[in-house]
């Protein structure tokens, strides 16, 4: 006769141990993986981000000179290969080079053309006579060019042509930074350039009138209460024409419309940024407005 064997009463609850032993181990398992998996996941997010600092250290080290590459774009040069010591080779041959010190350190490469009807007793002088020539009672133009290139620049030269033409001394400087001009370009620096060389030409030209043209950048580092003539293509794609009537409107209600003028060329003309010296009429809007300023003087 077989006996039945009943379970004993703590069979159940030996299996409910069991079971909750196994549970226990798999999700000690489980924790122990999801650490190290984090471990490992902010050791590499700590090696990239080491990797990121490293790489990024020398970008950072050269920002200021990204940014002022950006603004100013002095690095550009054009013609790329040209000495701009000799301006002659570029047709300018009543023009001297030479370097000014506006302060220890600093050293500024300048073009002084003569009036055109001097350049055939400019042939041959050496710089002594041009700095005589600055007293001889020819208004001094000093120009300020834009954000790029040089003072050798095609459109540039076109436009010191311009004002030799029409009887006047042309100082083109290179702002610092820019062209064979040692040190680096900030807004406080060129407007300490320009400054500097517009007390320099009020000291050494015997008492002529000294006038500014500037253009794009140039015509942004002085604060101005002289006479103002703006000139301005309507195609210019780079300073609109909107831009320029505020500048305008802007000077206008501070000194008025006897000592503002402003001149706009036909967009049709093509003329864009850089090509107002190619206007026949200019020659003659600009010797007008140096007569004029010299009366209002």
């Amino acid at each position: 006769m077989r006996k039945r064997v009943r379970p004993t009463e703590h069979s159940d609850g030996e299996n409910v141990s069991s079971s909750f032993r196994m549970q226990t181990k798999t999700t000690v398992c489980q924790e122990k993986k999801g650490l190290a998996s984090k471990f490992w996941f902010w050791v590499k997010s700590g090696a990239f981000a080491l990797c990121a600092i490293f790489i990024m250290m020398p970008i950072l080290e050269e920002l200021p000179e990204i940014i002022r590459q950006r603004v100013y774009y002095h690095r550009i040069r054009a013609p790329f290969v040209f000495d701009l010591s000799h301006p002659a080779e570029l047709g300018l041959n009543h023009t001297i080079n030479m370097y000014l010190e506006p302060e220890e350190g600093i050293s500024l490469g300048i073009w002084h053309t003569v009036p055109d009807d001097k350049w055939k007793e400019a042939q041959g002088k050496d710089s002594a006579w041009y700095h005589r020539s600055l007293k001889d009672g020819s208004p001094v133009i000093i120009y300020l060019h834009g954000r790029t290139q040089t003072r050798a620049a095609k459109h540039r030269i076109g436009v010191i042509n311009v004002l030799s033409s029409i009887g006047c001394h042309v100082l083109s400087m290179d702002y610092r930074g820019f062209g064979d001009s040692t040190g680096n370009p900030t807004e406080e620096d060129l407007t300490k350039d320009a400054v500097w060389l517009h007390r320099w030409a009020k000291e050494n030209s015997g008492g002529s009138r000294v006038l500014i043209w500037g253009h794009s950048l140039g015509s942004g580092v002085k604060k101005m209460r002289s006479p103002l003539l703006f000139l301005h293509s309507e195609d210019d794609h780079l300073t609109t024409l909107r831009n320029a009537e505020q500048m305008y409107q802007a000077a206008l209600s501070v000194q008025g419309d006897k000592r503002v003028r402003m001149v706009t060329f036909e967009g049709s003309l093509g003329y864009l940024h850089n090509g107002l010296y190619k206007d026949p009429r200019l020659p003659a809007i600009i010797k007008n407005f140096v007569v004029t300023t010299e009366e209002m003087s």
